[in-house]
């Protein structure tokens, strides 16, 4: 029996059939388990701002991550700081 390529996270296998993302680096593959209604959720949203489910998984957690990296040592974002 002929084996499989792993399905997430991982080395890219011989038969890989990954694809290159915006800086020429090949794209991770993610399985994702989310409850039917989360899942609605994303798929409305993502027809909303004409992407695809997974483009707009991508692009949320995108976001998040820039956020990260803007917030300060304490975790927390400018916004949630006092003044």
């Amino acid at each position: 029996m002929a084996r499989r390529p792993p399905l997430a996270g991982g080395d890219e296998g011989p038969h890989s059939q990954g694809r290159l993302c915006h800086k020429g680096k090949m794209r991770k593959k993610l399985l994702l388990r989310i409850s039917p209604d989360l899942w609605e959720e994303i798929n409305r949203w993502a027809k909303d701002e004409l992407r695809s489910v997974n483009g707009q998984i991508e692009y949320v957690l995108r976001q998040a991550v820039k956020n990260r990296k803007h917030a300060g040592k304490d975790g927390k974002s400018p916004a949630e700081r006092p003044d």
